[in-house]
């Protein structure tokens, strides 16, 4: 017997571009998740452990220029008046992407299962 039957298997998908460089993945999510719990890039980078305004509108752009659809609306106006709000894309995209990793990793966990099943009757045949 192994000691892997209380484990698990976690995929993390990002989404690359046409060189294999990753643009969507789990901190975009977050970020944009937080964008629209915060309704402002500055607070949402800081709730992703302090994340810098620059790195958060670095990532933004990424995202942005991977998407024909604008994810974001901006409102300049400082502390009171200023903020972002996600697009109706963005949140569609969160959701859908939200869906297929929670598919992905449910089916990946079965696979696992199997595998560890395998292992451990494998281990035991010799």
């Amino acid at each position: 017997m192994t000691e892997l039957e209380n484990s698990e298997a976690k995929i993390k998908i990002s989404i690359t571009d046409s060189k294999g460089s990753a643009f969507f993945g789990p901190g975009p999510l977050l970020l944009l998740q937080n964008i629209g719990r915060h309704k402002s890039i500055s607070k949402a980078a800081r709730a992703m452990n302090n994340m810098s305004y620059a790195k958060a509108q670095k990532m933004l752009k990424t995202l942005q220029q991977n998407f024909s659809e604008p994810l974001i609306t901006t409102r300049i106006g400082g502390a009171e008046h200023g903020g972002a709000e996600l697009t109706a894309f963005a949140r569609k995209l969160i959701r859908l992407y939200t869906e297929y990793n929670y598919l992905i990793n449910e089916f990946s966990q079965k696979e696992y299962h199997n595998f560890i099943n395998k292992l451990n009757r494998q281990t035991t045949e010799k």
